[in-house]
C-alpha cells in the first residue's frame, strides 16, 4: 500500500519571511487597496498637514513631552486597527512622525483615510503639526548591470527586494535603496543620495544648495 507524503510546508520563522505589504496589515482589513496619485492625496480634504514624499506621505506632531506622545501612538493604533491598515510611526521625546504608504502599490485609498483619521486624533489631542520638518532619503544606485549590483547590496544590507529596482529594510526602518540603469563610468558605478522634503523646506535652504536641487515628481513607493 503506497502512502502519501504530506508536504513539507515551511512556515515563516521570522518578521524577515512575511511579504513586506503584510506588515502594515491587520486581520481586520479586507480587499485590496485602490492606488491613487499623489496629486489626488494632496489635494484631498483632511490631509493639509501631509506631505507627499517618496514612499507615501508624512507628517511630524509637536507633542511636548514622551507620555502624551505615547498615548497619541496608542490612539493611532486603535484606529489603524480598525481600519486594517497600519502607518509607519517614530515616536520621539517631544515629537511624533506618521507615514502612510502602501508597499507593491504607493498611496492608496486606505493611506488617505488613514491619514484623515489620523489628522482627527491630533486635532483631539490639541497636536501642533509641523510637516516641514519631515524628509525621506533614500540611497541611489547608478549601475550597468542593475540585477547583479542589486543582488550584491541586497545580500550585504540584508534588504529585501520590491520589484526590480528597490531594496528596503525588512522591519521599514532603514534608508531604501533604488537601483537605475546606467553605462559605466569609470572608476566605478557612481552611488549618491536622493532626499525629498516638502517645497517649504527648501525657502530655508542656502542659496547653492537650493540652485542645485531639482524639482521633481516624487517616486513614491515602487510597485
Amino acid at each position: 500500500m503506497m502512502r502519501r507524503r504530506k508536504a513539507n510546508r515551511k512556515k515563516p520563522t521570522s518578521y524577515r519571511d512575511r511579504p513586506i505589504d503584510r506588515r502594515l496589515r491587520s486581520p481586520n482589513s479586507g480587499g485590496m487597496a485602490t492606488q491613487i496619485s499623489d496629486a489626488d492625496f494632496s489635494s484631498a480634504e483632511g490631509v493639509a498637514e501631509w506631505r507627499v514624499l517618496f514612499w507615501g506621505a508624512k507628517t511630524l506632531y509637536e507633542t511636548g513631552d514622551f507620555a502624551t506622545g505615547a498615548k497619541f501612538v496608542a490612539a493611532i493604533a486603535e484606529a489603524a486597527e480598525a481600519l486594517g491598515h497600519a502607518p509607519l510611526v517614530d515616536l520621539r521625546p517631544d515629537t511624533v512622525t506618521v507615514q502612510v504608504v502602501t508597499p507593491g502599490v504607493g498611496l492608496s485609498d486606505r493611506d488617505l483615510q488613514l491619514a484623515r483619521s489620523i489628522s482627527g486624533i491630533a486635532a483631539r489631542f490639541g497636536l501642533k503639526p509641523d510637516p516641514s520638518a519631515v524628509q525621506h532619503v533614500q540611497l541611489a544606485f547608478d549601475a550597468e548591470d542593475r540585477p547583479a549590483v542589486m543582488e550584491f547590496w541586497r545580500a550585504a544590507l540584508g534588504y529585501v527586494a520590491v520589484g526590480d529596482e528597490d531594496l528596503i529594510e525588512p522591519n521599514l526602518i532603514g534608508p531604501p535603496a533604488w537601483f537605475q540603469d546606467k553605462k559605466f563610468v569609470p572608476p566605478r558605478n557612481r552611488i549618491h543620495m536622493d532626499v525629498s522634503v516638502p517645497h517649504e523646506s527648501t525657502q530655508s535652504w542656502p542659496p547653492a544648495a537650493a540652485s542645485s536641487a531639482t524639482a521633481s515628481r516624487p517616486r513614491g513607493c515602487p510597485s
